[in-house]
């Protein structure tokens, strides 16, 4: 499917898109069809209709796949805040590394992650939710996005992912099922397409990515992402 070149455009592509879906949806939800399917046949051409060059191969391109960025060690996301261990002992963990399906860049910004499942696995396990909000916060990203086709969710990830809260940061009007998209396109087009400018910085106040160490108060901030950015 060829790239859209306007918003009604990619609403009509999208239309299309759902349609083929849902005429098929047993199959496509089943277990014979696996998640790299439903990237090139589902997934792709979503974001296509959004005015991304999703498989465009030059150095400047606007969608890595699989870009790898490594972090300092993880203090916190699936623990406590580890205020016991030493400098040490958190050096001995080594750094992270993570790989999000696809990265998406405006002008050379990384602008937002997007983390594919096959909808026969579906978006809202734990792992998954805490996995695509880790990608983002790790890049001192606003939101990140978790989709299967059959259902897409927008987290926003200005706070600390918490991986005993899954739906927390589920921004509001962006849980959505294949059957919303048509009428909820403006709503998706003014949030995720790729004519749109990227977002601004964070305000002072706001985390940002830097190496992990303790905070005046005693605290230990997040490990976040140094050399390994997006290639």
């Amino acid at each position: 499917m060829p790239v859209a070149q306007d918003k009604e455009q990619g609403r009509e592509a999208v239309r299309a898109l759902v349609a083929t879906f849902s005429a098929n949806a047993a199959h496509y939800r089943s277990r014979d069809f696996d998640e790299t399917s439903a990237r090139t046949a589902f997934v792709d051409r979503l974001f296509e209709a959004l005015c991304w060059d999703v498989t465009g191969a030059a150095p400047d391109r606007e969608v890595v796949f699989h870009a790898r960025y490594t972090t300092g060690p993880v203090l916190g996301g699936e623990t406590a805040w580890d205020d016991d261990l030493t400098d040490e002992e958190i050096d001995a963990r080594g750094d992270q590394v993570g790989v999000p399906d696809y990265s998406f860049h405006t002008g050379g910004t990384l602008r937002f992650c997007v983390e594919a499942k096959r909808p026969h696995t579906g978006i809202t396990g734990r792992s998954s939710v805490f996995q695509v909000k880790t990608y983002a916060w790790n890049r001192g990203l606003p939101f990140s996005v978790l989709t299967d086709f059959a259902r897409l969710r927008v987290y926003t990830t200005l706070a600390r992912p918490d991986r005993e809260r899954p739906e927390a940061g589920l921004l509001a009007g962006y849980d959505l099922r294949h059957t919303d998209y048509v009428e909820q396109w403006d709503a998706l087009w003014s949030l995720l397409s790729g004519r749109r400018s990227p977002p601004a910085a964070r305000s002072a106040g706001s985390r940002s990515p830097r190496r992990a160490g303790r905070s005046a108060s005693g605290s230990r901030s997040c490990g976040t992402w140094r050399a390994g950015g997006p290639s």
